[in-house]
């Protein structure tokens, strides 16, 4: 999720160029990092009953659903700022739980 994250998502949007020619790619990653979410607050996965675990899952969940909007339309400007909700979700996990 880190290597989609930090290369392919932000890079995606590091131009109004590489933006359109990368929006139908930054959906699908999108959708698969909310999907990865999803899956690691099922029942059994580690740290899953933890309520702040959820409410940063649930935070890295609707930024990925914010940025295939965004993408989806095209909006960078909506693109970029769901991105940056995105990073602060996961860097906000990881000083706990990693």
């Amino acid at each position: 999720i880190e290597w989609v994250v930090k290369d392919m998502i932000s890079s995606a949007v590091s131009t109004e160029n590489a933006f359109t020619d990368g929006s139908a790619n930054l959906k699908i990653y999108a959708q698969l990092i909310a999907a990865t979410g999803e899956a690691l607050l099922k029942e059994g996965m580690p740290d899953q009953d933890s309520d702040e675990y959820r409410k940063w899952s649930a935070e890295m969940i609707a930024a990925c659903e914010e940025i295939a909007q965004g993408a989806e339309k095209p909006d960078l400007t909506a693109t970029r700022e769901a991105i940056s909700r995105l990073n602060k979700s996961c860097d906000s996990c990881h000083e706990s739980y990693r």
